[in-house]
């Protein structure tokens, strides 16, 4: 029973790696390595013979390097700037464009999509993209870019649409540069919208780089804030009725030391010089800000408001309240603080706590299986040793209980 479901195993094993290549993703990359397109309709995606354009675009799409193109450029900046997010922008009713849709997944291997660095660039880069494909997203984000755009789109993809490229939405997310296609002309409306509000910083043969003019920050302070219910922000967002740069507007009550909007004094578009807010520590689990504030406010921060996120100000957790739909608002003192951002959901903690206390268990009973199993191990060494002792005993015994060797008298 054991060999066969051993043997059953590796059947199985063998049986989701046929299905894995049976699937169209799959299909396309054996079709790569063999030559033979199986779907008709692919072919121009592969431009030229599929043997070495295709294994070059996937070589290409998980390169942690783009040498004399826009990820090289964008990872320089990244260094000298800290985080920031960018756009790849390859534009829609292009006349050549094949599939005539804006879902840059399905074109993945057109080098023109590789050079804006979407899909699974910025992964293999280090970047942050605000774009993407996912199942899973959170509904704020995908009713933020939906806001975006000013109508919603596919919800596994999240896009910046030729509607989108002007959106004060953007400085929210702390888009700063845009990655766009260079063979798109500049005469055309949406291109002309990222020209006019922003300036060329790269060229190369396939991408410009554009940095907006806005260069929007990652984190910033507000004094005044508004309370809307789920919903209300994003109308007042798009419409331009409400500054974020002063104006948090807040889901539920306003947090202490936030003033009611219109209650406070104008001050320029900038804040106080006293008054800062700086990324010294960015990962995928947890970021770090050095905080100044004259007086109490709210440390917005463009991270996408997620339950799972815990605050900490100078070691103090604190509530992370929703802001602007999907960012996320910490109040914070007047004063220097260090504030800490970590992802701590609860159903993790949980399961680890299951998993590790399973681990014990297991460990417990796999030394107490094998504690027994030496036992019984010890005792039957023990019977077989006394066994034989017995054995010897019988076969060596006194000569009384052997039989006689000399001949039986004869008989009268």
């Amino acid at each position: 029973r054991g060999r066969g479901g051993a043997g059953g195993g590796r059947w199985a094993a063998v049986a989701l790696l046929a299905i894995a290549f049976v699937q169209p993703t799959g299909l396309e990359l054996s079709g790569s390595w063999l030559g033979w397109p199986r779907d008709a309709s692919w072919e121009p995606w592969w431009r030229g013979d599929p043997r070495r354009t295709g294994v070059a675009a996937l070589a290409r799409d998980v390169s942690p390097v783009d040498p004399g193109g826009a990820g090289e450029f964008l990872q320089g900046r990244l260094a000298a700037e800290g985080p920031f997010r960018y756009a790849g922008y390859g534009g829609v009713g292009r006349p050549e464009q094949w599939p005539p849709t804006p879902n840059y997944m399905e074109r993945r291997l057109d080098p023109a999509i590789g050079a804006i660095l979407t899909n699974g660039r910025p992964l293999a880069l280090g970047l942050y993209d605000v774009q993407g494909y996912d199942p899973l997203q959170l509904g704020r984000y995908v009713e933020f870019v939906a806001a975006l755009n000013g109508y919603p789109i596919d919800y596994h993809v999240a896009y910046v649409m030729p509607e989108g490229v002007g959106s004060p939405l953007l400085d929210l997310l702390d888009v700063r540069y845009l990655v766009v296609d260079a063979a798109l002309p500049v005469t055309r409306d949406d291109v002309a919208v990222i020209a006019a509000n922003a300036r060329e910083v790269f060229r190369s043969g396939r991408a410009v780089v554009y940095q907006r003019l806005a260069n929007p920050p990652h984190a910033w302070v507000v004094h005044e804030g508004r309370s809307v219910a789920r919903g209300e922000a994003l109308p007042l967002l798009t419409s331009g009725a409400v500054d974020p740069r002063r104006t948090a507007l807040v889901e539920g009550a306003l947090p202490p030391g936030l003033a009611e909007a219109g209650t406070l004094e104008p001050v320029g578009p900038e804040p106080p010089p006293l008054e800062s807010a700086r990324v010294e520590r960015y990962e995928p689990e947890r970021i770090e800000l050095a905080v100044t504030m004259g007086t109490p406010g709210l440390l917005v921060v463009s991270e996408v408001w997620e339950s799972g996120w815990r605050a900490y100000v100078g070691g103090e957790r604190v509530a992370i309240v929703p802001t602007f739909h999907a960012l996320r608002g910490v109040p914070v003192p007047a004063g220097e603080s260090r504030v800490v951002l970590r992802y701590e959901p609860p159903a993790l903690r949980a399961g680890l706590a299951v998993s590790g206390g399973t681990l014990v268990l297991m460990l417990i009973a796999c030394g107490a299986a094998g504690w027994d199993r030496g036992r019984r191990s010890r005792r039957s060494r023990f019977a077989i040793a006394g066994s034989s002792r017995d054995s010897r005993r019988r076969s060596w015994g006194p000569r009384s209980r052997l039989p006689s060797r000399r001949a039986s008298p004869p008989s009268a």
